[in-house]
């Protein structure tokens, strides 16, 4: 099951997250992963706000910045998103419990000819 970052801010409840499709619009956009090491600020920013992809793709980015500057613990944070952003690249490489009733799912094997 996938996680969610949840909070309320001015008498709205969010729901942050990300799902195959999210990750996917985050890198066709440039999100890089990897670039975490040499431009820090730059992704910390762009993984929360590629989070709101999921249940709020509508919210403008002027009111992400605000939010993710009126949250505590950034660090934490930062490290649920990158954990959850983690999970869903893994997820990519098994049968995930989110994914369609794994008996449609289509076996494959390898044969030498």
């Amino acid at each position: 099951m996938s996680k969610t970052v949840n909070f309320e801010y001015e008498g709205r409840t969010y729901k942050l997250g990300f799902n195959r499709k999210t990750v996917k619009q985050m890198e066709s956009e440039g999100f890089n992963f990897e670039e975490f090491k040499t431009k820090p600020l730059s992704c910390i920013s762009d993984l929360f706000a590629g989070a709101f992809r999921l249940n709020h793709r509508f919210t403008k980015r002027e009111l992400i910045d605000e939010i993710h500057a009126s949250l505590k613990d950034k660090e934490g944070l930062n490290q649920a998103l990158m954990d959850m952003y983690s999970e869903t690249l893994t997820s990519l490489m098994s049968n995930a419990a989110d994914e369609e009733e794994t008996e449609n799912l289509i076996s494959w094997s390898v044969a030498e000819q």
